[in-house]
């Protein structure tokens, strides 16, 4: 996707004016309702597909630490989404001061995560929460790598490609994972499935 003109504004277009633009907003909106569905349709196939290929313990050390993961993923995007699609004007310069600003703080998380891990594992007395940590914080950078070129699309109205990424991204997800718990990998499986989330996705944004 090229949204920037050779001044570097933002100016994506929707030939035929008001109808088309309206027409292109319903369409979204039910690209957007059957995306969710088929996320949630592959993820619940996957979760029972995997709970047939990995210990109960094994999905509780990595839940234990996801669910923080997951909440940092959220604080290092948090907000940037919102400012680009809601300014009025938007050029490459600034769309690329926001990339580098989110890849920045996704560092400081990341490394952040990483070294809390001894803290976890010693308040949950679980050693094996140490390398989980520094595994699990490797996606807190990977999706910082992707909030700016999504927000883009959105902004962009190409929620056909954004929903087609998350759909390749959560299937490939779920399929590492399974394939590496087929493969023995145990917990790791799971890891390296929740890695693979948000890699696919960078890679299908900025590609």
């Amino acid at each position: 996707m090229k949204p920037f003109d050779i001044h570097g504004e933002f100016a994506p277009t929707v030939p035929g004016g008001g109808y088309a633009l309206r027409r292109l907003a319903i369409r979204s909106a039910g690209v957007t309702i059957l995306s969710g569905v088929g996320r949630l349709a592959i993820q619940m196939v996957g979760t029972v597909v995997l709970a047939r290929l990995i210990v109960p313990r094994d999905f509780g050390l990595v839940t234990m630490v996801t669910t923080f993961s997951v909440l940092l993923m959220s604080c290092g995007s948090n907000g940037i989404t919102e400012a680009i699609l809601q300014c009025e004007q938007i050029t490459h310069r600034l769309a690329s001061n926001l990339f580098w600003v989110t890849m920045g703080v996704g560092l400081c998380l990341t490394l952040g995560f990483a070294a809390v891990g001894p803290v976890l594992a010693k308040l949950y007395g679980e050693p094996a929460l140490v390398p989980l940590c520094a595994a699990l914080s490797v996606p807190i950078l990977l999706s910082s790598g992707y909030v700016v070129h999504m927000s883009l699309l959105r902004r962009a109205m190409r929620f056909s490609t954004v929903a087609k990424i998350e759909l390749a991204s959560r299937a490939v997800s779920v399929t590492t994972g399974i394939l590496f718990a087929c493969a023995g990998f145990g917990r790791w499986a799971l890891v390296l499935g929740w890695c693979a989330l948000p890699l696919t996705t960078m890679v299908g944004a900025i590609v």
